[in-house]
């Protein structure tokens, strides 16, 4: 099932309306399956494309005659559908969220697992005989291998050394395993107990090297190698965040020693390949790599000494999220969702899209494209591949060893699964609200901004007198904090963040570029943190339509003077006519509490947002409710499917809010006609109203050719009406209008 969100029904951009109370709330929760309806969710891929081994034609032939990718393109898989993904030299391997295999590339050696040896430029389903019933979880790509992990444990090695096409099959004598890597030649492990495991690249089928270090449990490791032979250096990061290094890294010997460099901070991951490897801190602003045996010169690979990782002074105000290496070149990740490069753009595979720069040196360069948010990477030898708009994939080893295998109490009526999300939502609270802050500064170079937008501090916050609680559910609490403005705090709960942020953003992408003097006014935000919840403030309205007209009881009607109501109706016709023809947005849920009112009886529009769908059908049941089940058949699917209604919902609704505010009642509505109260007397103002009120959409008005009946001889349909009051009013809207079309 698709997340709810912005859709299209014809022309018209469908907004999920229910929120009637000034603000919204995002929380964090599922972070995996996370999607941005700002920024495309894609997979973007470039460099060596052998078989469409990258899922996507290539688009140019390089001297060689080699397929390559650049610039780079998006591929054909659907993120959304993949729970792992690997690049190997020729080939590449994913595995779905169904738990199953599929492959594609040069599987002539086996080194990927097929039954025949040959080609693939299709994708392939990996099956392996005996293991028919059994879900596949994690795998990994070499140049000449891949390597599966089963559900039940069972490690799959196909490689070019297997004999007859026949993987080896692993299983691990002393834990399950929980973290693959690996380098170009060779496999590695760590399993449950914290060993890693490194196996043997020229015979599959010989036991897995186990690597043990006292009192030491390790959740991270990368490998590097120049051959088959012996590994060039091994990283091992361990659950007390200590760093070990071997070979390269400890005078050409196998034994292990601690890189003291980094005794004294907090590693978050070690990712590194072939000749070079990258440390990344868990502040992210800092970055260490270490490299031998590189042949290109430049300021970040060069031939270190005495097995040292170099600091990367340029990231000092850059955070780093993501990093990955292929043979000859780093991809960074940055908060900002940017990618920076460095090394040897082989075939293209760093994303530029200058050609002259194929198989070129680059050096620390900053490539963005199309206003993508990155989130990921994957590199192969002369191949890379970027998830944009999606929560990047979980460390298993992190996941582990940072909170399954920590000793925690797991009460019994809480599922492990249960009690694993609720952990994962506080422990990537703080870092997925910088994440948002960072994707909202990213998106606001994309807008045209119609006011400056202050962020607030948590002291700010803290020190704003809270005066009455205005409205309080489950999601949201709206607070009074002086008299011109109201604070929303938006409560953590379940709600998937892909949802409410794109609630969230959308809503006030709206107000920041619309500015209409009929929309609320936003005057701040704050992003949250774990003593304060995120909130938004945003102007005080004293009352809506619904009290306005009933009064404080359900039957004391407020005679509102012709001018007040011919004020509240020409700046709702203005409004809905400008959300409709010049925004191409849908209200869908036209009542009298959603129009809210300042003292001035100013009409004001909040809301105007991709809300929650549970509230919105609240909404739909209450008009099901004034109408008596009387209802147009569209009206049916506001709240299922926008393909069967378009802007004559809300034509339908605003007749119905019309007579509520000449007469204090909703009309009875019926197939043959409209019966409208008495008490209305303007023939006028009733002729609009049973138009709107039609069964057949197509015989309802549009706010424009409604404004265009009541812009003749206005002042004579009621008997007092101020004149110089309205045409204030409707000249203050049109300036608005135009300087927003300049």
């Amino acid at each position: 099932m698709d997340a709810p969100g912005p859709h299209i029904s014809g022309n018209i951009l469908i907004l999920d309306h229910s929120n009637r109370h000034f603000f919204l709330w995002f929380s964090v929760g599922q972070f995996f399956s996370l999607h941005f309806f700002y920024f495309f969710l894609i997979m973007l891929v470039a460099g060596k494309n052998k078989n469409r081994m990258l899922h996507t034609d290539s688009n140019m032939v390089t001297e060689n005659g080699n397929d390559i990718i650049s610039p780079a393109k998006k591929c054909d898989l659907d993120p959304t559908t993949i729970k792992r993904f690997a690049i190997g030299a020729s080939h590449t391997v994913y595995i779905t969220n169904d738990g199953e295999a599929f492959g594609i590339g040069d599987d002539k050696d086996f080194v990927f697992g097929t039954r025949q040896p040959r080609n693939y430029n299709k994708v392939v389903k990996i099956e392996f005989q005996g293991f028919e019933n059994q879900k596949f979880v994690d795998v990994v790509c070499g140049m000449f291998y891949t390597m599966y992990e089963l559900d039940d444990g069972t490690l799959i090695y196909c490689s070019r050394f297997c004999q007859k096409r026949r993987p080896a099959i692993h299983r691990l004598k002393e834990g399950d395993p929980i973290f693959l890597t690996g380098s170009y030649f060779r496999p590695g492990v760590i399993d449950s107990n914290g060993h890693a495991y490194l196996f043997d690249p020229k015979n599959p089928y010989n036991d897995a090297l186990k690597i043990i270090i006292t009192d030491q449990q390790f959740f991270d490791m990368c490998i590097g190698d120049l051959n088959e032979d012996e590994p060039n250096f091994v990283i091992l990061c361990t659950r007390n965040r200590k760093v070990y290094g071997n070979y390269k890294l400890n005078h050409n010997s196998d034994k292990f020693v601690e890189i003291t460099q980094f005794q004294n901070v907090s590693v978050k991951k070690v990712v590194g390949n072939y000749c070079h490897a990258v440390v990344l801190l868990n502040s992210g602003f800092s970055a260490y790599i270490f490299a031998c045996n590189i042949s290109p010169s430049s300021e970040l690979f060069t031939l270190f000494n005495g097995g040292k990782f170099h600091f990367i002074q340029k990231f000092v105000r850059t955070k780093i999220v993501h990093a990955s290496t292929n043979s000859d070149s780093v991809l960074f990740i940055t908060s900002q969702g940017d990618i920076i490069v460095s090394g040897i753009n082989n075939g293209g595979c760093l994303f530029t899209s200058n050609i002259t720069d194929i198989n070129k040196y680059l050096s620390l360069k900053r490539i963005r494209y199309e206003n993508q948010f990155f989130t990921y990477s994957w590199s192969g030898y002369s191949a890379s591949c970027l998830l944009a708009g999606m929560k990047p994939p979980i460390h298993r080893g992190y996941e582990y060893f940072m909170f399954h295998n920590q000793g925690m109490k797991i009460p019994n009526d809480i599922t492990w699964n249960e009690k694993k999300d609720n952990h994962e939502e506080i422990e990537n609270q703080e870092a997925s609200i910088e994440f948002w802050q960072n994707q909202l500064i990213h998106a606001k170079t994309q807008l045209k901004m119609s006011h400056e937008i202050k962020v607030y501090t948590q002291e700010e916050i803290a020190s704003m007198s809270q005066k009455n609680e205005i409205f309080n559910s489950s999601k949201t609490k709206v607070i009074e904090v002086d008299d011109e403005k109201v604070i929303k705090f938006f409560i953590y709960n379940d709600i998937n963040i892909h949802d409410v942020f794109q609630e969230w953003f959308e809503t006030y992408r709206i107000y920041f570029e619309l500015n209409h003097p009929c929309l609320a006014r936003i005057d701040g935000v704050y992003f949250g943190d774990d003593s304060c919840p995120p909130c938004i403030l945003m102007e005080k309205m004293n009352i809506n339509l619904f009290y306005l007209v009933k009064g404080e009881t359900e039957n004391q009607f407020i005679r509102l003077s012709d001018t007040r109501k011919f004020q509240i109706l020409l700046e709702m016709i203005y409004i809905f006519k400008f959300l409709h023809s010049k925004n191409q947005l849908l209200y869908r849920c036209l009542k009298p509490q959603n129009i809210i009112l300042t003292k001035s009886y100013d009409v004001k529009i909040t809301d105007l947002g991709v809300n929650h769908l549970d509230e919105y059908k609240s909404d739909i049941d209450y008009i099901f409710e004034i109408f008596k089940g009387k209802v147009p058949p569209e009206i049916e699917y506001v709240a299922k499917d926008s393909s069967k209604y378009d802007e004559k919902v809300d034509m339908f609704l605003f007749g119905s809010l019309l007579n509520f505010l000449f007469t204090g009642k909703y009309p009875n509505v019926t197939k043959e006609g409209t019966q409208i109260s008495n008490y209305l007397t303007n023939r006028k103002i009733k002729n609009i109203i049973e138009q709107c009120l039609c069964f057949d959409p197509e015989e309802r008005p549009t706010f424009s050719h409604i404004l265009e009946e009541l812009s003749t001889g206005i002042f004579l349909l009621f008997d007092d009406i101020d004149d110089f009051l309205i045409n204030e009013k409707k000249n203050q809207i049109i300036q608005s209008e135009e300087i927003m079309e300049m």
